[in-house]
């Protein structure tokens, strides 16, 4: 009994001299600011920007368990001080969240709730295949979500708390009811301004690219930041994103207004057949365009394959756009004719009528 009291006492004098002064005097500004929001950037932060917090942010759940902080390098921490600080932060969280911590370069996750050295393991396959601390950082949050699919049984579902007394049950069945419908009518109305936009009615195999590219086109976020880039290429990026969206958004449009307006171009297997192999080439082009764009820092001069990718899906949509215009003009010549016949008529003899 007396080893089992002398090694936990060692153990708690460990944890509480590893930590340096300078690190350890920051943890309870940490502590209160992750009880009010899961992420804590610190201004000095290594490779911060002032969106990262808001990208850490977006990649966490409503309800996770996942905090995360990222501090200034410190020179006088080795990578067993991270280890203790994460673990310190962990523990005045009463251990009931998984803490992902980058210092600098050095990295630790820390988490009781899940077996002994799981956080700081999955922290260490995030940093082998990250090139930054962010993405470090993002991808330690999505290895933490895939641990939890994998146990789903591993963590307890809290406690549902005490109530002091009986409450009707009816004014929370009717807010019940009224937020099912609310949610309903606003899946409704959402599903019809998407099919609103493009119906995807073109014919044979031609809906198959113009879902893809539709569907690819959800990947492209002109607010995304690419870290470690100046905001010079950030603007171009952002340009480019707008003029791809766009593109992309054209080249559906143009398809499905092309088939609406000459309808017998449907049964033209000719017609058809440039359909499907311009569309499947502009599917690819969209498809590395979107690789391009979400793993840029493995791509030379990412902005120079992004604009060519862009300038291609606007030359096809304007090509669609022209095919469309000269159909219209040559019916429209019937048009003219009929229009000049009846113009005509207003000018003859009512008597010749006769």
């Amino acid at each position: 009994m007396r080893r089992l009291i002398a090694v936990a006492f060692g153990i708690f004098v460990a944890l509480s001299v590893a930590i340096p002064a300078s690190a350890a005097s920051n943890v309870d500004t940490i502590v209160g600011a992750l009880q009010e929001a899961p992420v804590y950037v610190d201004d000095g932060a290594e490779g911060a920007t002032s969106d990262t917090a808001a990208t850490l942010l977006s990649k966490l759940y409503d309800d996770d368990n996942v905090v995360i902080v990222m501090l200034p390098a410190d020179e006088t921490l080795v990578a067993e001080d991270v280890n203790a600080l994460a673990q310190k932060i962990s523990n005045d969280l009463k251990d009931e969240r998984v803490v992902g911590i980058a210092v600098g370069s050095q990295f630790a996750g820390a988490a009781s709730i899940l077996p002994s050295g799981t956080a700081n393991d999955l922290m260490k396959r995030a940093e082998t295949v990250s090139t930054n601390s962010a993405e470090t950082l993002i991808t330690f949050i999505r290895n933490v979500h895939d641990w939890q699919k994998s146990n789903p049984d591993y963590m307890a579902a809290p406690e549902p708390a005490k109530a002091e007394s009986a409450a009707p049950v009816w004014p929370f069945m009717v807010i019940g009811v009224s937020l099912v419908v609310t949610i309903l009518v606003l899946f409704l109305f959402t599903r019809r301004r998407i099919r609103g936009r493009v119906h995807y009615t073109a014919p044979g195999n031609l809906n198959d690219p113009v879902k893809s590219m539709m569907d690819d086109r959800k990947h492209l976020d002109t607010d995304r930041y690419w870290d470690n880039f100046s905001p010079t290429v950030n603007a171009a990026r952002r340009e480019s994103v707008g003029r791809m969206s766009a593109a992309i958004d054209a080249t559906c449009r143009y398809t499905e207004a092309y088939f609406k307006r000459f309808a017998s171009e449907k049964k033209n297997s000719d017609t058809l057949t440039i359909f499907n192999n311009q569309l499947e080439l502009a599917q690819k082009v969209v498809k590395d365009y979107v690789y391009t764009y979400e793993n840029h820092e493995f791509i030379e001069d990412p902005i120079e394959v992004m604009k060519r990718g862009h300038d291609a899906i606007e030359g096809l949509a304007e090509t669609i756009l022209s095919s469309i215009k000269k159909g219209n003009n040559d019916r429209l010549m019937d048009y003219k004719v009929s229009t000049n016949i009846l113009d005509a008529q207003r000018y003859k003899d009512p008597k010749s009528r006769r």
